[in-house]
């Protein structure tokens, strides 16, 4: 039998008599899902031998799969097989083995480590509120990690080739450390390490953008065009202070004015150009009769009018939100407060006073109307 041990470079074996000597070399070709095992066989016992290879994601025996039984070789000599449908960014032990008609040899375990899977959908795409390059991308299949390389006026060569700016387990990354004007190149690799080893994709993704001073929207200049239910319709002005083409975003709300409860509400997308106006135009529906407010709001600017919903009569008219009342006749006071309650009282006391002289008047001959016109004529004759 052959006794073996390994320091992942060096192993010593000890041979007996007819019995094939093994080691196992470090793996080749290592990829994402495959890779080379390699042996050599040392000694061969005198006879033909087969060889094979172990291999499994934990170290030690048992191992979970392994090569069949290949070749007829003779000592010395190297030999190889493949292994496929490997794990992607994992870490795998391995060990060779010979076999002859004195029975199984084997060598000592080493390791390797797949590949992971390149970075996908990697997006470079300025920001619109600050002078910032916003990155995002999709981590690879089996990476640890993301390495992103950014370069000044053409892509990386490799990831030596520029400046490496993120090294990190997330999926965003904010560039702010960029000059408006300048045009950015990135490119994204992945990355896995386990046991002491280490693997970058093959491959990478890659974007570009030039950054720039974001644009400064307003708006403003709201238009009700039309406020009879139950469709309205609402113009507003929406204008790029900026130098930047951008899309904005333009939300907006109808409400009642006197509970805030949301009778309607949407929102629409749309590019507006460097020191331009563009004119936004809704048209919300409600039932609601009365004062309401609309509200717009898109990229830190905003803005809201006040008006009355009408309807259309059944007559053809429009109806007014709320039936006001009568004018007042001339002279009669159509509703009273505190500060007409002097005036008021001073006109019942009046008529009291009035009624109360006229009851006199009647039981007092003497004082009657009749005898005040006769003491009257007489005084005038």
């Amino acid at each position: 039998m052959q006794a073996s041990g390994t320091d992942d470079n060096f192993q010593i074996v000890v041979g007996v008599a007819g019995w094939a000597v093994v080691v196992t070399n470090d793996s080749t070709n290592i990829e994402e899902t495959s890779a080379t095992l390699n042996g050599f066989l040392v000694q061969d016992g005198g006879v033909l031998c087969q060889y094979a290879f172990d291999y499994d994601i934990d170290s030690g025996v048992p191992y979970a799969s392994s090569t069949v039984w290949v070749g007829a070789i003779n000592s010395p000599q190297a030999f190889s097989q493949g292994a496929s449908s490997l794990t992607k960014g994992e870490l795998y032990y391995f060990r060779a083995k010979a076999k002859n008609i004195n029975g199984i040899s084997v060598g000592g375990e080493k390791k390797f480590l797949t590949k992971p899977d390149l970075p996908s959908d990697f997006h470079a795409v300025r920001d619109n509120f600050v002078t910032q390059i916003d990155l995002s991308w999709t981590k690879g299949n089996g990476a640890d990690r993301t390495v992103i390389v950014r370069k000044v006026g053409s892509y990386p060569v490799n990831r030596s080739d520029g400046l490496l700016i993120y090294n990190g387990t997330g999926s965003t990354y904010f560039d702010g450390a960029v000059v408006a004007g300048t045009h950015y190149y990135y490119r994204a690799w992945s990355y896995c390490s386990e046991g002491g080893l280490f693997q970058y994709s093959d491959s990478y993704d890659e974007d570009n953008c030039i950054a720039l001073t974001p644009p400064t929207f307003d708006i403003h200049n709201i238009i009700i065009v039309d406020n009879i239910i139950p469709t309205l319709k609402i113009t507003v002005q929406v204008e790029n202070m900026g130098n930047v083409l951008v899309d904005i975003t333009v939300n907006w709300v109808l409400m009642r004015e006197d509970t805030g409860a949301v009778l309607d509400a949407g929102s629409d997308t749309f590019a507006v150009s460097p020191h331009s106006v563009v004119t936004y135009t809704i048209q919300p529906t409600t039932a609601y009769i009365g004062l309401v407010r609309i509200t717009f709001t898109g990229n830190g600017a905003s803005a809201f009018e006040i008006f009355t919903t009408r309807q259309i009569s059944k007559g053809g008219g429009v109806t007014p939100a709320a039936p006001k009342p009568p004018p007042p006749l001339p002279g009669i006071p159509t509703a009273v407060g505190l500060g007409n309650l002097p005036c008021l009282l001073g006109i019942i006391i009046f008529l009291v006073l009035l009624t109360l002289f006229i009851l006199y008047m009647r039981k007092n001959e003497k004082y009657s109307f009749a005898g005040l016109w006769k003491w009257f004529a007489r005084s005038r004759g």
